[in-house]
């Protein structure tokens, strides 16, 4: 493995451009090096090892390591809900519901050219066609919450299903020791 220095001056040779990071930015990118020459290392070096063992270092060593991106809320919720959502006992009625939603918009939509068609003059226009984009705002915050209202009882089966998977703990995984 390359030294600091030896590392700075590959890189330069390879991308003169580089010679605009700062020292933090070369650290970080030194780290990265080294680390993922670490991994490549462990990864070839254990050919019959544990592999449980092997996945366990590194899932301890990606928790640990600054630097690393750690997930943030909205994307741990995101990918709640698409799990949740491809799970679920209510793929049926979620689609129903869009839809519905979709012949709602569809409906309300003709109304308002019809409406616009026949009015006398620009305000009962205009009025019509403010209305019509309320409601359809209305029918996809509907949509939304009604989504919500159908996830609520799949997330709460999940999260039961996951405490558990926690507390149960392998007899076969004791009685080795």
């Amino acid at each position: 493995m390359k030294s600091f220095e030896e590392f700075i001056e590959s890189r330069k040779q390879m991308d003169p451009s580089t010679s605009k990071l700062s020292d933090h930015q070369w650290g970080q990118a030194y780290k990265a090096y080294v680390s993922s020459r670490e991994r490549l290392r462990d990864g070839s070096s254990a050919g019959g090892a544990d592999k449980s063992s092997q996945s366990a270092r590194r899932k301890s060593r990606r928790k640990g390591s600054s630097g690393m991106h750690q997930p943030s809320a909205s994307s741990e919720s995101t990918e709640l809900k698409r799990k949740v959502r491809s799970e679920s006992a209510y793929s049926d009625l979620r689609l129903i519901v869009d839809v519905l939603a979709w012949v709602a918009i569809a409906v309300i939509a003709m109304t308002a050219l019809l409406s616009v068609m026949v009015a006398f003059d620009v305000y009962t226009a205009l009025t019509a066609l403010v209305l019509t984009g309320l409601y359809i705002i209305f029918v996809f915050v509907g949509k939304f919450l009604i989504q919500v209202i159908i996830d609520i009882p799949d997330i709460a089966l999940y999260r039961i299903a996951e405490e558990n998977k926690a507390q149960y703990v392998d007899p076969r995984a004791e009685s080795k020791k």
